[in-house]
C-alpha cells in the first residue's frame, strides 16, 4: 500500500476507490457547468459556494473587470461522457495558514516553508532548527495536527464561448477544450476531525462543514502564486 493509499485509509469516506470515482464522474461534470452557469449570470454567490476565497475573488474581479469594459461573456460546458482523469492526489499537513492564497506570498514565505513530495505537502514554521526539519517525514504523527485533501483533474468537454458587447457578438468559440480542475477539502485538526466532519459529527460542524471546493481552474491559482514567488525572488536582497 502506497503512503498516500494509507493516509486515505484514515478516513472513512475516503477509503472506497468508488467514492473518489463518484467524486470524478459525477461531481466534477457538475461543478463545472455550475460554475459556467455562474458566470454568465454573474452570480458572485454561487462562485463563492463553489470556490475557494481566492479563486472566488480572481474569477469575480476578472468578471467585474469585463463588464466595466461592457462586454459580457456566455460559457456553455458539457464534459464528455468519461472525460474526466485524475491528475494528482495531495495530503496537506501542517498551519493552514501555509495553504492560505488569499494572504500575502511574502507573509506566508516569511512563516513558513513546505516541505513537498509526491503526494504530500507538509508545511512548518521558519524558527524550526535544521535538525528538527530533517526529522520531518512521513510518520503517524502528522495525521495529528491541521490537514487537508486536494485532488487535480482534467476533464475533456465540448465547450461555447461568446462574447459580447451590447448587442454585438464580439467573439465566439466552440470545440473540445481539456480544462484543468482542483478541488480540495477545508483543513482540520487531525484526521480525526476530518472524519468527524465527513461524518456530520455536530463538534466538527461547528468548526466548518465538509465539503470540496475548487482551488483551481486553468491553473489560475498556480500562476498568481508563481509570479507572487518570482516578483518576490526578484526583489530579495
Amino acid at each position: 500500500m502506497s503512503k498516500f493509499n494509507f493516509m486515505l485509509a484514515q478516513l472513512g469516506a475516503f477509503r472506497s476507490y468508488s467514492y473518489l470515482n463518484n467524486v470524478r464522474d459525477e461531481m466534477i461534470p457538475l461543478v463545472l457547468k455550475r460554475i459556467a452557469e455562474a458566470i454568465n449570470k454573474k452570480d458572485y454567490e454561487q462562485l463563492d459556494e463553489l470556490m475557494t476565497p481566492y479563486l472566488s475573488r480572481l474569477y469575480k474581479h476578472a468578471i467585474a473587470n469585463l463588464s466595466a469594459q461592457g462586454y459580457r461573456i456566455h460559457l456553455e460546458v458539457d464534459v464528455q461522457e468519461s472525460g474526466v482523469k485524475k491528475e494528482y492526489a495531495q495530503f496537506k499537513a501542517g498551519d493552514p495558514e501555509a495553504f492560505d492564497n488569499t494572504i500575502p506570498y511574502k507573509t506566508r514565505r516569511e512563516g513558513y516553508s513546505i516541505l513537498n513530495s509526491e503526494y504530500m505537502s507538509i508545511a512548518f514554521k521558519r524558527d524550526r532548527t535544521t535538525k528538527e526539519v530533517k526529522k520531518l517525514k512521513f510518520n503517524t504523527s502528522l495525521f495529528h495536527d491541521w490537514c487537508a485533501f486536494e485532488y487535480g483533474f482534467v476533464a475533456s468537454a465540448n465547450v461555447k464561448v461568446n462574447l459580447r458587447k451590447g448587442s454585438r457578438v464580439v467573439d465566439s468559440e466552440s470545440g473540445v477544450m481539456q480544462i484543468p480542475i482542483s478541488i480540495s477539502t477545508p483543513h482540520y485538526f487531525g484526521t480525526l476531525g476530518m472524519i468527524n466532519a465527513v461524518s456530520g459529527n455536530e463538534e466538527a460542524m461547528a468548526e466548518e462543514p465538509f465539503r470540496w471546493r475548487v482551488c483551481d481552474l486553468f491553473y489560475i491559482a498556480d500562476w498568481n502564486n508563481a509570479n507572487s514567488a518570482a516578483k518576490e525572488s526578484k526583489h530579495s536582497p
